[in-house]
């Protein structure tokens, strides 16, 4: 099969559409046999597939399409024996492929990554290029990307992007007939003349050989301004030349070291590259006091010992005693003020304890308060060191501040370091200033003053600022430091989605882990990385406990380099971030609070009221949150102690956010009677962006109002809760948090339906429950309604635009659904999540700035309302929605009323009295029947529309036995995710019916090719194709049947994945899959009035969310299907063919009890059955008819069928059925008859087109 799949791909001409192209050498790739195939056909395969996903990211700018170019070009080249032309060629594309992702990224990496691909071909024959224009094109490249992250400067940067820019001009001055020789010859000079690598000699000979290279382009050139622009630089560069001969460092012979001055010693230490040796050599030079014994060299060399004990490069805790008892020595010497750096030491002496490690924290940073308070007493704005004191001053303000929780001398800091920045000449160091500006962004979000949004959004501005004025290389600690600070920023951010802001944070901290290294930087980088694991913990969606697991191992990692001996303060953060991210309650793996809790408890050691006492204040917190969890009364007990003691130190006006937390889980242990502050904590939380928590608190609030039966107050209570979710769900960008948000709140928007109805406002909880089923589906569908069209009319070019920004969302849903889990927590996945979340966000806007433009899809695209209910509720037709837990079931039935309106009335269903014992399944749901059953009976309803939600989704309430029958028994009964997804359904296609259909594609499923063929003789179809074995490969099937038909059945193999839905498929020939995602992807679905999914678990959906309704079943419905009928287990091949056949032989008979709008005029009037009508027809029949019936039925069949291989297999049918016992009913259990659902409530499915009448 892998080999028919490969010659027909290896056949398609080359003017072959590109889909079709690209389709069929995907189904040779996605083969399991793909990895024994020769290397040759692999070579062919993976070649074909990349350049066509590469042309296609080309054509549409899809991410995902790039993701795939670059892997299958890469693996490609990895395989050996490819004749040197080929792998050429296929390098080329590779770089094509590289050079978009810079595009994109902007990363240097990304940048040489593609740069080296494409010099491996510089002497290479490639068709259509030259080692010429190889060259040119390294150069432009490289030119491009420093141009534009430093200005026009390129100098005093080496490395590899620079190597190959001189290896690419050195191989273009080869050519000495190259009319551009004299510009290769400038820029390789001016390179030459700007880069300082080696010893001075090196660069002195680089300058030189610029020299020539001028002197030579000057010649060269004739007159004009291009030779004058060649006289100027080369007087440049031989003036730089003789400066560089005057100033050459003199030789001179290595003298004894023990003859050394103290001068001497300290330019020695400058060629000693390790700290710890120089320090060795200071500790050795002042024991051994085998220098000058003078004052003035004693004093140097303490001075010496404090700055290379205070030169590790970290914005960590060190041990500084060393520094502190040295300066001090020397500050207490009457002497010292002679010397002239009294100001400088006492400087250093704070910093020493600013950065001491040992003692306590509140105390060093006091004292280091007060040492800078005295330094800046001493200086005015004209002095030289004003701009670094006013810094470490505020410095010190922040982090005493910081330290006892208290913030009000957060404003002087600010205003010390607006007046060194404005004091600063014009001329003054980038990275001075840089500097003032990152103690501002560390400043501004702590200021009690102003809006705090605005605050965080300025200091983000100010931090980007700073970045602009360092260089990547020079000043990469110093980024580093900002880099870090700009991930705190976008962490706590509230604008612009949390999902956007978290991987903005990602990506900072990322980037400050790579600018301070462990090996280098050890601390900052093992702050980074708890400030990772944060930003990862905080993380929310279907990938949770991936990215939980990716925020304890870097809490791990930190502990890596932190020990409670040498770094308490440090070590203790880490051990606090890892209890939290071990008992965190909102990951679905099952947390562990006793490791948490001694994780937490651990962290006491360190932090205490006293010295800590905001830090102190939010341990306690989790701790009541960690012994809360273990629902043991004494934990109970103790948690509740823990709150009371962090609401000791977090108050609403030092820490509102937290206090509001606090307060909401202390309520829920201790709940207070007064209703005012239940309102006054959620206020707070929302007003400060908690939404999470306000939501929460809401909740809180509900459950208080409900104990006490006010329903009224409870109902308002859980308006507010369902609004406050609603924002969360909006803010979260990608479908996978949005999915995470409705699963955490499932349970509890169901307790507010549950208010409401108590409280008679059943209308709102109908809504209510509307706007929380099937949202992706009926959002999508919904904007997909043909009223949109109508505002065309309108304002032509806003509903275009907002046309095209909901195809750019539904693809970049497309690129979420295919981002790689197993990837999560590399650096280019999530490059490529924070490029997903900023195109959604811009996407967003554009379709909402769009949408603000047009009143007529503005009101087409409000959220459910009554006019979809009612569309959604036919008459005699109610819909019911089933909701509630084992223990209490809720029924709401909605029906017209006399007068065309709607009535809504609601049932409890009490199955708390089911006898213990046994498997109590059966009798739960026999009651809920019986219950819905009766009441149904009393409204006169024969047919009803049920709506399940919750774990209740994909039960098959029509089979479960009451009273010795079933709800089938009496109703015809349908299924739908929601009323919005019925009335949002796309217009069915017109025309004639048109059947397109598979059957066994696999040739394992015998009866399923039967029924197929059956099918396509059964109806009256003008057009109809039937696609067997090799002939049905899901891209063909979907590209050239599906689009044009009507109907369309599929009888094949069907997989559910549980663990990931949206790879849940029918398996159509040679391995090719038409997945769940790549049919929501595309329209070739849209109108299609029937589809009958006949098939394994087609109807299931996902575990996680279930009223998510996300199944192959459902997909169908979002790709624009009208009714479905799936199953929703795995079904008997032979019950499957006879339920199918006998379901489109009651379809077009119009023998059945009427359809859907109460009318059957039978075949002879034009008229049909409803689907769902003729699926209860077809299963009856089945579960009640006798072997002989259903052979006598096989037999019918068998006379209708033209073709030999069918009817062979109806004959072996017959011939099965007639070896039962002829009375039998062969399929009378459930699991043969009751798998099969109809889903999109029932409507008539015309069949014939209506007889003609006269005028």
């Amino acid at each position: 099969m892998l080999s028919e799949l490969f010659d027909h791909a290896f056949g398609l001409p080359d003017d072959t559409d590109p889909d079709t192209y690209g389709a069929a050498w995907e189904a040779v790739m996605t083969h399991p046999g793909f990895p024994a195939l020769s290397v040759p056909a692999r070579w062919s395969t993976l070649i074909s597939v990349g350049t066509n996903r590469l042309n296609r990211h080309l054509e549409d700018g899809r991410i995902e399409d790039l993701a795939g170019a670059l892997t299958c070009l890469e693996s490609a080249l990895r395989l050996p024996s490819v004749p040197a032309g080929k792998r050429a060629m296929a390098s080329f594309n590779l770089f094509r492929a590289q050079e978009c992702r810079y595009v994109l990224s902007r990363e240097s990496e990304d940048l040489l990554t593609a740069v080296r691909t494409l010099w491996s071909l510089v002497d290479q024959d490639l068709p259509g290029t030259s080692a010429r224009a190889i060259c040119l094109e390294v150069c432009g490249l490289i030119d491009q990307h420093t141009g534009e992250h430093t200005g026009e400067r390129t100098g005093e940067r080496t490395g590899p992007l620079l190597d190959l820019r001189r290896a690419g001009l050195e191989r273009l001055l080869t050519d000495p007939a190259d009319p551009d020789l004299p510009r290769y010859q400038l820029a390789l000079a001016l390179q030459f003349a700007t880069t300082y690598d080696g010893s001075p000699a090196d660069h002195r000979a680089l300058v030189a050989r610029a020299v020539r290279l001028a002197a030579d382009a000057e010649g060269r050139l004739p007159e004009g301004q291009e030779r004058r622009t060649a006289t100027g630089l080369l007087a440049r560069l031989r003036d730089l030349l003789d400066w560089i001969e005057e100033n050459a460092p003199a030789e001179r012979p290595p003298e004894d070291p023990r003859r050394m001055s103290v001068f001497e010693f300290s330019d020695s230490l400058q060629a000693v590259p390790d700290h710890d040796e120089r320090l060795s050599r200071i500790r050795e030079a002042l024991a051994t006091n085998s220098y000058e014994a003078s004052g003035t060299a004693w004093v140097l060399l303490n001075m010496l010992l404090a700055e290379e004990v205070l030169a590790p490069r970290t914005n960590g805790k060190i041990d500084t005693e060393e520094a502190i008892t040295a300066l001090r020595a020397i500050l207490d010497l009457p002497e010292s003020a002679e010397l002239g750096v009294t100001l400088g030491l006492r400087v250093n002496l704070g910093h020493a304890y600013d950065r001491r490690r040992d003692g306590d924290p509140g105390a060093n940073a006091a004292e280091a308060l007060a040492i800078f308070e005295q330094c800046a007493a001493e200086v005015t704005a004209d002095h030289p060191h004003y701009p670094s004191v006013v810094s470490a001053l505020a410095r010190a303000l922040l982090d005493a501040a910081t330290t006892s929780g208290r913030f009000e001398s957060v404003e002087r800091a600010i205003a010390l370091c607006r007046d060194a920045l404005g004091s600063l000449p014009a001329d003054a160091e980038p990275a001075v200033r840089a500097g003032l500006l990152n103690t501002v962004v560390r400043l501004l979000p702590l200021r009690a003053a102003g809006d705090p949004e605005q605050n965080a959004e300025e200091a983000i501005r100010t931090a980007h600022e700073a970045l602009d004025l360092l260089d990547p290389v020079t000043d990469a600690v110093q980024r580093g430091d900002i880099h870090h600070n700009l991930g705190r920023l976008y962490r706590d951010r509230l604008a612009e989605g949390r999902e956007a802001n978290l991987w903005r944070a990602i990506e900072h901290y990322r980037a400050s882990l790579t600018a301070q290294p462990k090996h280098e930087m050890p601390m900052d980088w093992a702050m980074s990385q708890i400030s990772l694991g944060v930003a990862y913990s905080m993380m929310r969606g279907r990938d949770v406990e991936a990215t939980q697991r990716l925020a304890i191992q870097a809490f791990m990692a930190a502990q890596s380099v932190f020990t409670l001996e040498e770094h308490p303060w440090d070590w203790a953060n880490a051990e606090f971030n890892l209890g939290v991210a071990l008992g965190d309650p909102e990951v679905p793996a099952e947390p562990d609070p006793e490791r948490a809790i001694a994780h937490l408890t651990s962290c006491l050691q360190v932090f205490t009221q006293e010295s800590t006492p905001r830090q102190w204040a939010l341990t306690q917190s989790f701790l009541g949150v960690m012994r809360w969890q273990t629902g043991e009364p004494e934990q109970l007990r103790a948690a509740a102690v823990h709150f009371r003691a962090a609401l000791r130190v977090l108050t609403l006006e030092n820490s509102p956010r937290d206090w509001a937390s606090i307060q909401v889980n202390l309520a829920q242990l201790e709940p207070t009677e007064d209703r005012a502050v239940h309102e006054d904590t959620i206020r707070t939380l929302a007003e400060r962006g908690r939404s999470g928590d306000a939501f929460k608190a809401a909740m809180v609030y509900l459950r208080f109002l409900a104990e006490r039966r006010d329903w009224g107050a409870a109902a308002d209570a859980g308006a507010w809760a369902a609004e406050l979710h609603e924002g969360l769900y909006q803010d979260a960008l990608l479908r996978q948090s949005r999915h995470m948000e409705q699963r955490a709140a499932a349970g509890d928007m169901l307790g507010i339906v549950t208010v409401m109805v108590r409280a008679g406002r059943t209308q709102d909880a109908v809504l209510l429950l509307e706007r929380t089923l099937a949202r992706e589906l009926g959002e999508t569908l919904q904007q997909d309604q043909d009223v949109l069209r109508s505002a065309r009319d309108g304002d032509p070019e806003a509903f275009d635009a907002y046309r095209a920004a909901c195809d750019r969302l539904a693809a970049l849903g497309g690129v979420e659904r295919s981002l790689p889990a197993a990837g999560f927590g590399t650096a280019d996945v999530e490059r490529l999540q924070l490029s997903l979340v900023r195109a959604i966000a811009k996407a967003r806007g554009e379709r909402d700035d769009a949408l603000a433009r047009l009143t007529a899809a503005a009101e087409a695209l409000r959220p459910p309302g009554l006019g979809e209910l009612s569309a959604a509720v036919p008459p005699h037709r109610p819909l019911v929605y089933v909701y509630g837990s084992a223990e209490v079931v809720r029924l709401l039935l909605v029906r017209r009323d006399g007068e065309g309106g709607l009535d809504i009335d609601s049932r409890i269903v009490d199955r708390r009295d089911v006898p213990a014992g046994g498997d109590p399944g059966p009798l739960l749901h026999s009651g809920l029947t019986a219950a819905l059953a009766g009441w149904l009976r009393d409204t006169g309803a024969e047919e009803v529309t049920l709506v399940p939600c919750g774990p209740l989704a994909g039960l098959p309430l029509h089979s479960f036995v009451h009273d010795g029958r079933c709800l089938l028994d009496e109703f015809a009964v349908s299924y739908a995710p929601s009323a919005a997804v019925l009335a949002r359904r796309p217009a069915a296609r017109p025309g004639p019916p048109v059947l397109a259909a598979v059957g066994d594609p696999t040739n394992d499923l015998p009866y399923a090719a039967a029924e197929a063929a059956a099918v396509g003789v059964l109806l009256p179809w003008s057009r109809h194709t039937v696609r067997h074995g090799a002939a049905a490969l899901a891209p063909v099937f979907l590209k050239e049947d599906v689009p044009g038909a009507t109907h369309v059945h599929l009888a094949c193999h069907g997989s559910f994945e549980q663990e990931s839905p949206l790879e849940s498929a029918f398996l159509l020939t040679g391995g090719t899959r038409m997945t769940l995602r790549s049919i929501m992807a595309g329209r070739a679905f849209r109108g299609v009035r029937l589809v009958f999914a006949s098939a394994c678990r087609t109807a299931s959906t996902d575990a996680f969310l279930p009223d998510e309704a996300i199944g192959l079943a459902s997909g169908l419905l979002q790709a624009g299907a009208r009714e479905v009928i799936a199953a929703l287990w795995n079904v008997n091949d032979l019950a499957t063919m006879l339920i199918a056949t006998r379901f489109y032989r009651e379809l077009d008979s119009g023998t059945s009890d009427g359809a859907a709008d109460g009318t059957s005029e039978g075949a002879a009037g034009g008229a049909s059955v409803g689907a769902g009508r003729a699926l209860r027809t077809a299963q009856l029949w089945l579960r009640d008819s006798t072997a002989e019936q259903l052979s006598r039925w096989c037999a019918e069949l068998l006379a209708a069928v033209p073709d030999e291989p069918t009817r062979a297999r109806l004959r072996e049918a017959v011939a099965f059925l007639d070896s039962r016992p002829p009375r039998t009913a062969c399929y009378a259990e459930t699991r043969f008859w009751a798998a099969f659902v109809h889903l999109g409530g029932s409507e008539p499915a015309r069949m014939r087109p209506p007889p003609a009448t006269r005028e």
